[in-house]
């Protein structure tokens, strides 16, 4: 649902309200972008500082919009293209975060980032965790890190391309510091705790539940592998995009497209 927003952003002020108009004009760089920095620095602040993994991970999406909504703020065509090839990335690791947020309650009392016993399936639950982490932290060799060097060269060209920088990449940093803690704590920690009698009732997750991850992972790595093609694709989207007049043409003004009204009569 949160890119709900970012689609309604593209569609409307590259068909409706461009930025050329006089009513638009100051909207993207001097509001958007400032609202998308913040959001892009308030996430991964959140993910530092979060005691429970379900709320890393929510604070993670926050973030990932933050990054979305600072290349769609810059608002050119490459800028466009780099923030729906971000899009389909944020996505997929977004979904493989929470999951693995699951796996992991199912074998410990609560969500919280405090040593617990281990929880049953460590190993490859940890190991998946580790690979969203990654994938959301935008480190390589993910899509992730593919996705932010997008943006950050789609930016040059503005005059706030120092702050962007400087927001991006410090917040990774941020967010590799986070997911470093919370992998720890979870996964590491729980070594030298003493299992529980609760803890030694936690049940396997079940096979599907790693089949989902996987799937999702490996659709991550094809997001990285293809990611010449996506991009070339995502590209064309947004000078289509950015060229709304076919659009409107076909919709709006090619004759016999829209059937007149009918009579009161014939109803």
């Amino acid at each position: 649902m949160t890119k709900v927003g970012a689609y309604a952003i593209i569609r409307v002020y590259t068909i409706i309200f461009p930025p050329d108009l006089e009513v638009t004009a100051g909207l993207h760089d001097v509001w958007l972008l400032p609202a998308a920095m913040i959001s892009l620095a308030i996430g991964m602040i959140g993910v530092l500082a979060a005691i429970s993994l379900d709320r890393l991970v929510a604070f993670s999406i926050i973030g990932s919009m933050g990054m979305v909504m600072v290349s769609i703020a810059l608002f050119t065509p490459e800028c466009i293209a780099a923030a729906l090839y971000y899009i389909i990335h944020s996505t997929l690791a977004g979904a493989v975060l929470f999951l693995i947020a699951d796996l992991a309650r199912a074998g410990r009392a609560n969500l919280d980032l405090t040593p617990q016993p281990p929880i049953a399936g460590a190993v490859l639950t940890a190991g998946l965790f580790f690979v969203g982490a990654i994938a959301m932290a935008g480190l390589p060799p993910l899509s992730g890190f593919l996705g932010k060097l997008l943006v950050l060269d789609a930016a040059f060209d503005s005059h706030l391309v120092v702050w962007i920088w400087a927001v991006v990449l410090g917040s990774s940093l941020i967010s590799v510091v986070g997911f470093a803690r919370a992998g720890s704590v979870v996964f590491w920690k729980a070594r030298s705790v003493e299992p529980s009698e609760e803890s030694s009732a936690a049940t396997q997750p079940a096979t599907m539940a790693y089949v989902a991850v996987g799937g999702l992972v490996a659709m991550l790595v094809a997001h990285t592998v293809f990611a010449g093609q996506v991009h070339r694709y995502t590209t064309a989207v947004a000078a289509d995009l950015f060229s709304p007049q076919p659009y409107i043409s076909t919709v709006v003004d090619t004759p016999g497209k829209l059937s007149k009204p009918s009579s009161t009569e014939d109803h």
